[in-house]
């Protein structure tokens, strides 16, 4: 998915993107550490070997070997420097506040572990009830409206109609003989597109 990292990477840098945006919350970050996390982000001298608990320490193994992820946190924090306080970007952890160290079973893991809950309860907290706004960095299911699961579903009872979702096609439309066959085979790249009553809305 480089090509996705790369576009969120560049969202980011976009001198324009913090006038739009004051959080971001992202699935690969234990919300335990979120203190230390902020003192990461707003500059303060946090060692990096500590502050990559955040996404090391967490249910989402692959965020420890992920080079976009080790990209992610110090970018933030180097973009903040260079804006006015007002500006400054916050990073919110959203999976769920797990001392992983702790952990000795599978049962403790479904006891703990409640990660669309835990992504709902930041942003009701930290975006939502503050009438901020988030760009929010997660899986698509995660994301789903109306699923009654998703964290998106979930806050949405009491803040509904505030939750845009963009997610890629991934491997959607690639199992044809050919992928000249395909309908996006002709779209431009990168391209953008409306999915709610179109043949692509079922899959969003």
């Amino acid at each position: 998915m480089q090509d996705l990292n790369n576009f969120i990477l560049s969202l980011i840098r976009n001198p324009g993107f913090s006038e739009k945006v004051n959080d971001i919350e992202v699935e690969f970050g234990n919300s335990l550490y979120q203190p230390m996390l902020d003192r990461y982000i707003a500059g303060e001298n946090v060692p990096f070997t500590e502050v990559q608990k955040v996404w090391r320490k967490m249910g989402q193994l692959a965020s420890g070997a992920s080079g976009f992820v080790e990209q992610f946190f110090p970018l933030v924090r180097a973009l903040n420097r260079q804006l006015p306080p007002e500006r400054r970007l916050r990073v919110l952890a959203g999976d769920s506040p797990v001392d992983w160290d702790q952990i000795k079973s599978i049962d403790d893991v479904v006891r703990l572990v409640h990660r669309d809950a835990s992504i709902a309860s930041v942003m009701e907290k930290e975006v939502l009830s503050k009438h901020r706004k988030a760009l929010m960095l997660f899986g698509t299911f995660h994301l789903m409206h109306g699923t009654g699961g998703s964290a998106v579903s979930l806050y949405e009872k009491d803040y509904p109609n505030l939750t845009f979702v963009i997610t890629e096609l991934g491997i959607f439309d690639t199992d044809l003989p050919t992928l000249s066959s395909s309908r996006l085979a002709t779209w431009p790249i990168p391209s953008l597109a409306l999915a709610k009553g179109t043949w692509l809305g079922p899959w969003i």
